[in-house]
Formats: structure tokens, sequence, C-alpha cells
């Protein structure tokens, strides 16, 4: 009787050592993120800002995690930060252009005469 014990203890033992032979089963891979065009993320952050949806509501109704949108609406208001700078630094430069440009009309008015415009064929304003 012992030796029928000691063999079913060997075949034990041999059966979980060949159970920890075998290759580990990878858990599946998390599902690819869901790719969104740069307009739906827009129009979506535009829809929280003006109070239309709530975080929750859209996360909810689209399938997005609060964290996806936290990072859209931080995108987007640097995009618009960065906007409004270049906007602020086209008008300084377009303010700089037209003070060069009434300069410039007015020494050809004064070196050409009034009809300066024709003699040098000007064609803007």
């Amino acid at each position: 009787m012992a030796e029928l014990f000691i063999w079913g203890l060997i075949f034990a033992i041999f059966c979980m050592i060949l159970n920890s032979l075998k290759p580990k089963e990878k858990p599946p891979p998390p599902p690819p993120k869901k790719e969104y065009k740069q307009s739906f993320k827009e129009k979506t952050i535009l829809e929280i800002l003006k109070g239309k949806s709530e975080d929750d509501i859209i996360a909810e109704n689209e399938g997005l995690s609060k964290d996806e949108i936290k990072e859209w609406k931080e995108k987007f208001l640097n995009d618009v930060s960065d906007f409004v700078e270049q906007r602020e630094q086209m008008y300084n430069q377009i303010g700089e252009l037209d003070v060069q440009v009434k300069w410039f009309k007015k020494i050809c008015e004064k070196h050409i005469g009034d009809d300066w415009k024709e003699k040098t064929g000007y064609k803007g304003n």
C-alpha cells in the first residue's frame, strides 16, 4: 500500500512539473485604441466648452474615456492659445506693413508727383 502511495505521489509531482513546463497562454492584447478624426475631436470639445454636453455624457455615448476627453480638451485649448498668439503677431505685422505702404505712397507722391501711380504702373490701392 505504501508503494502505491509513493507512486501516486511521484505521478502527481511529475504532472505538476509537466504542467509548469507548458507555455503560458498570453492574455489577449488590449483592443486597439480607436482613432478619431480631428474634426470629430474639435466638434466634441466645442460641444463641451459651449455647455451643450458634459464630459461624462459624451464619454458614455461615444465610448470614450474621461482621460481621452481631457487630453483632447488640453490639446484644443493649447491650439487655440497658439492661434491667438499667431493672430496677434500677424496683426502687428500688418500694421507695420500698412505704415510702410503709406510711407512709400507719400515718398512717391513727393518725388514723382500726384500722378505717380499712372507713371509707375502701381496696381495697389
